[in-house]
């Protein structure tokens, strides 16, 4: 903070720089400069207190425009700043996981809306169809994406953290063929298939008496 001017005509100005949100959301730090009114009729901390407050101010803007970013705004801007930093095999594991669980699920929910439940809901969903490893993969690109999204500030909290991976589901019961039904099969089936079949049936079912 300086001042400009001779006599009467004496002002107080300020410079400082700001993060501006882009149309496309990302940021941009920009130098500002503003008249904070005449000296003779503000003080020197009259005019501090009122740079800090229009500083304050654009804080508040710049944190309002962050969280109307989706889910999916963030996950494109994720991937094109972090993922290049990652290792290949790594940044392509995180990308595959991003595309076909995270995006498809989130992708239009605001990040600030996103919570604990929402994740853990989902999460027990997906473990109707799929291994608990992937549900792993799944919590732990999510958690990385909301770390670099509070580091950034668009975010105060990581809802991935606090999630409870589930319990493997029930394993559906094993069918098992009767002898008479395993030679209906075979009946049904013509050369050279039949004989490959009956051929490994032989070797791994040890049912030589029902299959001769």
């Amino acid at each position: 903070m300086f001042t400009r001017g001779k006599g009467s005509r004496k002002v107080w100005v300020a410079r400082w720089r700001e993060d501006v949100v882009r149309p496309d959301k990302t940021i941009e730090r920009r130098n500002r400069s503003r008249v904070l009114g005449p000296v003779d009729g503000f003080s020197r901390r009259e005019a501090r207190d009122l740079l800090s407050y229009l500083r304050r101010s654009n804080d508040r803007k710049l944190q309002k425009a962050q969280m109307t970013m989706t889910f999916g705004e963030f996950a494109r801007k994720w991937e094109d700043a972090v993922l290049p930093t990652y290792r290949a095999s790594t940044g392509y594991f995180y990308r595959n996981v991003l595309h076909d669980h995270l995006v498809p699920q989130f992708a239009s929910h605001r990040l600030c809306d996103i919570e604990t439940p929402d994740v853990q809901i989902f999460l027990n969903q997906k473990a109707k169809r799929y291994a608990p490893a992937v549900l792993h993969h799944i919590r732990a690109t999510l958690s990385r994406t909301y770390a670099t999204a509070k580091s950034w500030g668009y975010v105060d909290s990581n809802p991935a953290l606090r999630v409870r991976l589930p319990q493997k589901g029930s394993v559906l019961p094993k069918v098992t063929l009767e002898p008479s039904q395993i030679m209906k099969i075979l009946e049904q089936l013509q050369e050279p298939h039949k004989t490959m079949v009956s051929s490994r049936l032989l070797r791994e079912c040890a049912l030589p008496n029902c299959l001769v």
